[in-house]
């Protein structure tokens, strides 16, 4: 057997042309199968780094796995080297110092995404100096059954965080169109409880946030990023305005805000054919901003799953004059 794959003649797809590799490994789009072509060979490393597709999901910290991962992918190229320490100072340790201080408890450590993993995501992303297309998945922190979907979208400061609730969703029975159904009404107890997990989604959003910041520093033809969780639960979006306001300026921590409430005790989604019992969507925006163009926000949120975003857009359209509207004070120091 020969030890590099130039040597070998039975290696069929070393001899197909640049352009046609380039496009096989943009539709790879997974970093650690990227990362384990690139150190195939030395042609194989040069056309990766002209790739503009990257995705790649960073597990759930597990000491006992540590020493099992470190024989993939980072290890595979020494990417292990003091990146422990590296991590906890510079990429855990400042958001969760001051996400600490608002009124809201921050994630669960137990469930912190892995330190090794994650630097040597970031490691080797330098190595990629045209990507133009990221998404990144992030062990999840909640578990709450009602919230359905939640997508925020940060530049230096908030734009939006919408989050949508529902008692109970499920496909459309023929008993549904009897309207026999007991509606749920927003008590008092319901409607703290929503916007309680509401707000520790814009926390969620504000750590993604903290934390792509070290993932895009390098990366200057980057257009599009998204971060989500293992339960697709949540979205952060960053446009190609978004991401350089982050290479430009500071993040803003918002102080104040304000949170919007729309609720539908019951809402019949025709086109997805599915019901939403106590449906109710949850919009945090910043005090300054205007809420004329939250028609705009809200025909565009969940734009990947049809049935959330017809949600959104259906209570929305349908509960607008019933809206409850609420200041926020965000305590950090």
């Amino acid at each position: 057997m020969k030890d590099s794959i130039e040597g070998d003649p039975e290696t069929h797809i070393y001899h197909l042309p640049d352009e046609l590799l380039v496009f096989l490994f943009n539709k790879l789009v997974d970093a650690k199968c990227l990362c384990r072509c690139y150190i195939v060979s030395k042609r194989f490393a040069s056309i990766i780094t002209q790739i503009h597709d990257v995705s790649f999901a960073i597990p759930s910290r597990n000491i006992n796995n540590i020493s099992n991962q470190q024989n993939d992918l980072y290890h595979e190229e020494s990417f292990a080297k003091n990146v422990l320490q590296f991590f906890v100072d510079n990429i855990y340790t400042k958001p969760v110092r001051y996400l600490r201080y608002i009124f809201l408890p921050k994630p669960p450590l137990s469930v912190s995404f892995d330190p090794i993993v994650f630097r040597a995501f970031t490691k080797f992303l330098k190595k990629l100096g045209r990507v133009k297309s990221l998404h990144v998945e992030l062990p999840s922190f909640h578990e709450n059954q009602s919230v359905l979907k939640w997508e925020a979208e940060f530049g230096s400061e908030l734009s939006f965080c919408v989050v949508l609730f529902a008692t109970t969703f499920r496909i459309m029975q023929m008993e549904d169109c009897e309207n026999d159904v007991r509606p749920i009404s927003l008590t008092n107890e319901l409607l703290r409880s929503r916007a309680n997990h509401a707000i520790q989604r814009l926390m969620d959003a504000l750590w993604r946030n903290h934390i792509v910041r070290h993932v895009i520093e390098d990366h200057k033809e980057l257009k599009d990023l998204t971060v989500s969780d293992s339960n697709k639960e949540g979205t952060l979006c960053l446009g190609e305005n978004q991401i350089a306001e982050l290479h430009d300026l500071s993040p803003t921590l918002p102080t104040s805000g304000y949170v919007k409430i729309w609720h539908a005790p019951i809402m019949h989604l025709l086109t997805s054919g599915h019901v939403m019992e106590g449906a109710t969507v949850v919009m945090v925006r910043l005090l300054d901003q205007q809420s004329a163009d939250e028609d705009r926000i809200l025909n565009r949120v969940f734009k990947e799953e049809e049935v959330f975003r017809e949600a959104a857009k259906e209570i929305y359209e349908n509960y607008k004059t019933d809206a409850l509207t609420y200041v926020i004070e965000l305590n950090i120091p």
